[in-house]
């Protein structure tokens, strides 16, 4: 621990006496000085250390919340140039020096960081109180790396007053200030999903709680687990809102249940798992559920139940299901196959049954729903419920809508990127041996900088090479870019004017967004879809334009 020791006591707003400091920090003369005693009485009292000199105490003790270092002061020191009358104005102030560590500021304190392992300690949560409790205001101040200063305002302060600051260590809190903690050993601490915190071991109090060996904590306060346990708990582990306790109660009972070195509380009710352990003393020092239904046990038994099982054995446990996702809502045409799939899980495997706008789908039974040849009335809400013996529950529901088909298929676009007027050829061919034939697709002039040209095969080929080419002399090279674009099939009357419009496969089903507005040309015609190249998979539909 660095050594802190008193430098001065004395008031802010006047003139002082530097004192002399004890255990080898500088001592400061002044004008007036009244002398601290560098040597006094050690005396040890159970857990409290106390070193006495005449006008001032230091107490070294422990707590929950770290090493108390506390300063009490007899009595105002003295002003000689105040009436004895007089003495009360300023603040007090107590200045400290500090050897084997450095003084950072910070928060509510100090931090001081050791010379030599580098670790830091937090010197802060100061309390000043006169003699009748009465909490006085006060602050800690960092003056230099090497001295601290506690300023107190003690107007109508009773003597003594007692200065309260706590060394501990920066990266640790207790769990609640407040209150005490278990009144014997903890030997192991769980959280579950909700935020709470078991702990266990061999106490009878936590907090100001009766408890038994078990105890929770909720965030704000303690509660006992029921009864209890009837013997040391050397483990836990919490499963959903399950808490499992191992231990040494092998005849002893958990919750009033008679439980041997294992048992299960469901937030209020105990009870066994099987016959417990047994075999060399039984006793289990070790749990982990892995949240999917299974309890790891290890430790000093050799029968699990009725198997013989040495040292480490798993429990399967039964658990409600959970859905951990669910279909995605999604817009889809008639005619096709649509397959909605819900992730879940739970102990024993749970059942499915799928309901379409309320009802069930009669043989619709397991995790993946598959409808094929949709209709346009089935449009509607889906939703799954998932069931075990333990509990059930249902996904959130998931709309589909189902749209009229309208004719598209993705073909080869290849944009050209040259300059305006320049004459170019755009041919393929489908492999790259040396009598492999090339297919002309356009020979034309560039009237736009960027301008894409259509593959229009049959179908689309596994492989296939283009190339822009110029006659003669070639005055520049062209760049091409490819990618795979939605040609949709227009079809009607010459003249009639129709809007396109494409929606996203998943996701709400009434967010149409408009491609274009035109006027057909031909009875049958392609429209190119540019925009898709890099977006979500799309839906279309064609509707007549006034």
């Amino acid at each position: 621990m660095p050594l802190l020791t008193e430098l001065e006591t004395t008031f802010a707003d006047v003139p002082f006496y530097r004192q002399a400091a004890p255990n080898g920090a500088i001592a400061c003369h002044g004008e007036g000085a009244q002398m601290l005693p560098r040597t006094g009485m050690v005396s040890v009292n159970d857990k409290l250390v106390r070193f006495t000199r005449p006008g001032l105490t230091e107490e070294y003790s422990v707590s929950v919340d770290g090493v108390r270092q506390d300063f009490i002061i007899e009595s105002p020191p003295l002003n000689p140039q105040r009436s004895t009358l007089n003495q009360s104005a300023g603040d007090l102030r107590v200045e400290l020096a500090l050897s084997g560590a450095r003084a950072e500021a910070a928060a509510g304190g100090a931090r001081l960081r050791l010379d030599g392992s580098g670790r830091t300690l937090a010197y802060s949560r100061l309390r000043v109180e006169d003699a009748t409790g009465r909490e006085l205001t006060a602050r800690l101040e960092v003056l230099s790396p090497d001295r601290l200063v506690v300023s107190v305002a003690d107007p109508n302060a009773t003597y003594p007053v007692r200065i309260d600051p706590t060394f501990s260590d920066a990266d640790w809190v207790s769990l609640n200030p407040s209150i005490p903690g278990a009144n014997g050993s903890v030997s192991a601490i769980a959280a579950d999903g909700s935020g709470n915190v078991y702990v266990a071991g061999y106490f009878t109090l936590v907090g100001s709680v009766p408890a038994n060996h078990i105890a929770k904590w909720d965030g704000s306060a303690w509660s006992a687990l029921g009864s209890g346990v009837g013997s040391y708990v050397y483990a836990l582990a919490a499963s959903g809102t399950d808490l499992y306790a191992g231990g040494s109660f092998s005849f002893g009972a958990a919750g009033g249940v008679p439980a041997r070195c294992i048992a299960k509380c469901d937030g209020n009710t105990w009870s066994a798992l099987g016959s417990g352990m047994a075999g060399n003393g039984g006793f289990v020092y070790a749990l982990a559920a892995d949240g999917e239904g299974h309890l790891f046990v290890g430790r000093q038994f050799s029968l699990a139940g009725t198997n013989v099982s040495p040292f480490i054995t798993q429990a399967n446990l039964g658990s409600a299901p959970t859905v951990f996702s669910s279909p995605r809502t999604q817009t889809t045409e008639a005619g096709t196959t649509l397959i909605l799939t819900v992730d879940a899980a739970g102990y024993p495997p749970p059942a499915y049954q799928w309901y379409f706008n309320g009802t069930n789908l009669l043989g619709c039974t397991n995790g993946n729903l598959v409808l094929t040849d949709l209709l346009l009335s089935e449009s509607g809400t889906y939703t799954v419920v998932v069931t075990n013996v333990f509990g059930a529950v249902t996904s959130a529901p998931v709309m589909v809508n189902v749209i009229a088909p309208v004719v598209h298929r993705l073909v080869s676009g290849v944009k050209l990127i040259a300059p305006v007027g320049t004459f170019w050829g755009l041919d393929y061919r489908d492999d790259l041996g040396p009598t492999a034939n090339r297919e002309t697709m356009a020979v034309m002039s560039l009237t736009n900088a960027s301008q894409f040209y259509f593959d229009l095969s049959a179908l689309l080929a596994p492989q296939r090479f283009y190339r822009a080419w110029q006659s003669g002399t070639p005055s520049m090279r062209p760049s091409l870019d490819l990618h795979l674009v939605p040609a949709i099939t227009l079809t009607g009357n010459i003249g009639q004017s129709v809007r396109v419009d494409y929606i996203n496969q998943f996701g709400p089903t009434d967010a149409w967004v408009t491609l274009d507005i035109l006027t057909l040309t031909n009875t049958s015609q392609l429209y190119f879809d540019i925009s898709a190249h890099g977006q979500p998979p799309r839906l279309y539909r064609v509707v007549p334009s006034p």
